[in-house]
């Protein structure tokens, strides 16, 4: 017979501070140990009972803050508390899945004999830290003292971009991220835009209703619903396609919570009532690649998938079991996929999938929210709302799970607690598509999302999708206003959608366009990826010849440089180009991008005609010049008709027109 123990949780706490006032703020570290005190009263035992529960603890873990960086969390919390655990962890990196893998760790501690107790415990003080910093008081005080200067509060959706190709595209932020894989369901599904949008409205809208009643919630009482949260507003602005910002995780928060573990051995030696106790039936977590760009699509989640499953049988249960949910929801995207995997209507008002009410309406806790979770999954069992309830933790951009079930009677097969995880670290059935990091040529959307600016205008698409000629996936930013007005669409679905890619080697990164090459290539270039901010202190780079720098509006002046662009192309001459030469792949180019050899190219100089039409004058060197190119492997030059009719436009401004190749830079047309 297996000798192990039966790992149950006999005390839940949460902690709250609504004061926004810096000199009412209390840090992380106070609002845990408030928590954890909450949950040993909640235990019901007589003080000496309390004490030997509070001496026996042999575990602690601490989910890491956002807030503030504690030169060691954990050995605070002991010192704090009076207690001399021998297992003292802080997890290592930032990931709201680590309340479930902590849950599961600590039971398995608990079963094996490991630990005769488990504390676990997270907390944030975002909104007392935003206001501290606003009110120029730093450090707020009273909060333990770092060697870190604090200057800005670190907002778990909006984390600083990475040196690697979506960085150099503008895009890693998780507020980015999500929406690309909500687009990607929803054409997935055949769902139109608007529909889209009214499901996660009325998903949203049954969180705001269940966060209204929660007295632990940040936004307890509020008043939103469906219709206020898909309308946008200059309240509710949008902030990334297709998601206002009551479709965003609000992470301004001062909440903490904790858990006590033990078996059901030591429980009923301290007399801990058993009306108390809530069993851990089991978990299972693993993770998808670290980039989203290597997903193997964008309309599931393996990790989700696999995590649920394995937990539910890891469990000892069926998934008709479960009574009781509570799926994280920075975005309205998780709690659709999870949902969409077990068969709950989205939503289902008989099965809400949030006891919380989400990361929107009861608070997103950063690293935390899933600890909240499990305490109110607690309550809702105690208090006969169901007998099976199940817990879905989320971490970076849909990267992380881990689910842990929780049940008020012990597993129904009579075996003890899963001896070691049931799923290895990385999902491995999941193979990733190639990426072409330098992107050229026909391609079609495989999913997209778009950045707003807070005046609710649009400011940069991102496309991800594939590349036709062998199916490569590659990251582009838009490359005119006429494919970002189609990004914005409420009516027309771009994905599936077929355009071009063409490369900027200036900026490393990849233009995608719905237009022809020649026109996409003519009227992108010049809106870089730091150009899309309303007005920026950087202007275009210019030659030394040029006049000095002279900072300018940037967005209005690409777009400016765009629609001259398009007035060009409406010559008779360029449509001819566009529509017969079109399969060319052309490209424009700057020249002050280094010469390439392997490049067939048509260069044209610039004169004062060109620079008054096509608007040159503001920020482009005089010696600079346009060349169009075809990326040409093996130095395949432009067929001559090709290269007179691109002579042939030029010439029609009264420029000067050569034309270069692998042997020589320039040789006259």
């Amino acid at each position: 017979m297996d000798a192990r123990l039966i790992p149950i949780v006999v005390g839940v706490g949460d902690a709250l501070n609504r004061s926004r006032k810096p000199e009412e703020a209390v840090e992380p570290l106070q609002l845990m140990v408030q928590a954890i005190e909450t949950a040993f009263q909640d235990t019901n035992l007589s003080p000496s009972a309390a004490a030997q529960l509070r001496e026996s603890v042999e575990s602690i873990d601490v989910v890491r803050s956002w807030t503030w960086p504690y030169p060691d969390l954990p050995d605070l919390l002991c010192h704090h508390l009076g207690i001399t655990p021998k297992h003292k962890h802080y997890h290592p990196f930032n990931s709201g899945s680590t309340p479930g893998l902590f849950f599961d760790e600590a039971s398995r501690r608990i079963s094996l004999g490991d630990a005769k107790v488990a504390i676990l415990t997270g907390g944030e003080a975002l909104a007392s830290l935003r206001a501290c910093l606003t009110a120029k008081i730093m450090p707020p005080p009273g909060w333990t003292t770092i060697e870190k200067t604090v200057r800005a509060v670190e907002d778990p959706t909006t984390r600083e971009l990475q040196k690697n190709v979506a960085g150099r595209h503008q895009i890693g932020a998780p507020i980015q991220g999500y929406p690309l894989f909500e687009n990607g369901f929803r054409a997935h599904r055949g769902q139109t835009i608007l529909d889209n949008i009214r499901e996660s409205a009325n998903l949203y809208g049954e969180f705001a209703t269940v966060a209204r009643k929660n007295p632990n919630a940040w936004f307890y009482g509020n008043s939103e619903t469906a219709e206020s949260i898909k309308t946008v507003t200059s309240k509710n602005r949008m902030i990334c396609f297709p998601y206002p910002l009551l479709m965003n995780a609000m992470n301004a928060v001062n909440i903490g919570a904790a858990i006590l573990l033990t078996s059901t051995d030591y429980a009923r030696e301290l007399g801990i009532p058993e009306e108390k106790w809530i069993y851990a039936l089991g978990g299972a977590g693993t993770r998808d690649s670290l980039n989203f760009w290597e997903r193997p699509n964008f309309y599931s989640s393996p990790s989700i998938s696999v995590s649920l499953d394995a937990a539910i049988t890891a469990s000892a249960v069926n998934k008709e079991d479960i009574d009781l949910y509570d799926f994280y929801s920075c975005f309205p995207i998780v709690p659709k996929i999870a949902s969409s995997h077990l068969d709950i209507p989205i939503p289902d008002p008989k099965h809400p999938v949030t006891l919380l009410g989400g990361l929107t309406f009861f608070g997103g806790a950063g690293n935390n929210y899933s600890m909240h979770a499990l305490t109110e999954m607690v309550r809702a069992l105690r208090a006969g709302r169901g007998k099976v309830g199940l817990v879905l933790a989320n971490g970076g951009i849909m990267t992380y799970q881990h689910v842990v079930l929780l049940s008020t009677q012990p597993r129904r097969d009579g075996s003890p607690y899963p001896k070691s995880p049931p799923l290895a670290e990385v999902v491995v059935d999941a193979q990733p598509p190639t990426v072409e990091e330098l992107a050229n040529g026909a391609a079609v959307v495989e999913t997209y999302t778009v950045d707003f600016g807070r005046d609710s205008l649009p400011l940069r698409g991102h496309i991800i999708g594939r590349l036709t000629i062998n199916n490569r996936r590659f990251i582009a930013n838009h490359a005119d206003e006429s494919t970002l007005k189609q990004l914005c669409s409420m009516t027309t679905e771009p994905i599936g959608r077929k355009g071009w890619c063409g490369i900027n080697l200036q900026y490393m990164g990849t233009w995608f366009s719905t237009q022809s090459p020649v026109l996409q290539t003519l009227c992108s270039y010049f809106e870089p990826p730091w150009a899309a901010a309303k007005i920026s202190k950087r202007p275009p780079k210019r030659s030394a010849a040029a006049h000095s720098p002279v900072a300018v509006p940037l967005r209005s002046f690409f777009y400016d440089l765009t629609k001259c662009f398009y007035t060009a192309t409406k010559s008779p001459l360029i449509r001819e180009l566009s529509n017969r030469y079109a399969h060319l792949e052309l490209t424009c180019l700057v020249l002050g991008v280094p010469f390439h050899p392997w490049r067939s190219c048509v260069f044209v100089e610039n004169n004062d005609d060109l620079m008054r039409h096509l608007a040159f004058q503001r920020g482009i060197a005089p010696e600079q010049a346009i060349c169009l190119a075809r990326s040409a492997e093996g130095g395949i030059p432009f067929p001559a008709g090709t290269a007179n009719t691109i002579g042939c436009f030029w010439q029609s401004w009264g420029v000067k027109v050569t034309r270069g190749n692998r042997r020589a830079n320039q040789i006259a047309v």
